[in-house]
């Protein structure tokens, strides 16, 4: 794990340039499984995407700002929600300065 600071917040970052996205287990499938089902492999805001190797991931295309990542993290959690009904959760945590 590594910790850094952008846009006020402290990140905890893991695999430098990819965000794992929950394993979350549900019946019948993982998270990956999910947001491949919802269309999103490939899928990007800005210099963050979704792996196209991998739906699980957000890799850093390169330039990729925190809000590009925090964007597309919204995104997924919300379409898979929207489409699936179910409701993924990072396996980072994102803690905010004070």
């Amino acid at each position: 794990f590594a910790v850094g600071e952008a846009a006020g917040f402290n990140i905890i970052a893991v695999c430098a340039g990819v965000l794992l996205l929950g394993a979350v287990i549900r019946i019948g499938g993982y998270a990956a499984a999910l947001i491949d089902e919802c269309g999103l492999r490939g899928y990007s805001i800005g210099g963050a995407q979704v792996s196209e190797k991998h739906t699980g991931f957000v890799i850093n295309r390169g330039g990729a700002s925190f809000a590009d990542v925090r964007a597309l993290m919204e995104h997924i959690k919300e379409t898979v929600f929207k489409e699936k009904g179910i409701e993924l959760h990072a396996e980072v945590k994102i803690i905010e300065n004070d």
